[in-house]
């Protein structure tokens, strides 16, 4: 999954505004450098 395909999974399925998983999404990326270039 790309990282729109989750955060509009997690908005329509889980009820989570784009924003907060969006938010979150970037704070993880910046944190985990390493296992997000290996996951793209």
């Amino acid at each position: 999954m790309t990282k729109e395909e989750c955060i509009e999974a997690l908005s329509k399925y889980a009820n989570i505004k784009l924003l907060i998983t969006s938010t979150v999404w970037n704070e993880l990326e910046k944190e985990n450098k390493e296992i997000f270039e290996a996951y793209a």
